[in-house]
């Protein structure tokens, strides 16, 4: 099993927070979404620190791990197909 690293940015205005919540849109689950689509299979996002709603990021580093065997490097460009214009991915690790 690997474990990918994934640095994106956002802009948090539509956003409430990182962390997934009940009743409302936030960055984990947006990214989560767009990750398990690309792997197709489900995947647990861990964020490195929780954010309030409306909060931007620049350098926002998560984590999760895949029996994927899609090469890291070409992780960024298929996420980026999957997510809104307001987050970005722009490296990918293992």
């Amino acid at each position: 099993m690997r474990n990918i690293k994934l640095k994106i940015q956002y802009d948090g205005t539509d956003y409430h927070g990182w962390q997934i919540q009940k009743n409302d849109i936030t960055v984990q689950e947006t990214v989560k979404k767009a990750v398990q689509k690309i792997v197709n299979e489900d995947v647990n996002l861990t964020g490195c620190g929780r954010t309030d709603t409306g909060v931007h990021a620049e350098n926002y580093v998560c984590n999760f791990f895949t029996n994927s065997r899609i090469p890291s490097e070409k992780l960024p460009y298929a996420l980026n197909t999957y997510l809104p214009n307001d987050i970005v991915c722009f490296e990918a690790e293992d």
